[in-house]
């Protein structure tokens, strides 16, 4: 199985019920003010192509 579809799979469980628990049981969000300054969109973009450069080079692309 592709590693960043087990990350992202993982990732979407625990942000899915962090969600939950923020519209249903009224929890407060959590805001770091750390992370207003980490440039998040070059990250993603940084994963898929380590992602996408792990697959060239295991032959599954």
């Amino acid at each position: 199985m592709n590693p960043g579809a087990v990350f992202v799979a993982v990732f979407w469980a625990v942000i899915s019920l962090y969600a939950l628990g923020v519209v249903f049981l009224k929890i407060r969000p959590w805001r770091p003010s750390w992370a207003a300054c980490i440039p998040w969109r070059w990250l993603v973009v940084a994963g898929v192509a380590a992602n996408w450069i792990y697959l060239l080079v295991a032959g599954r692309a």
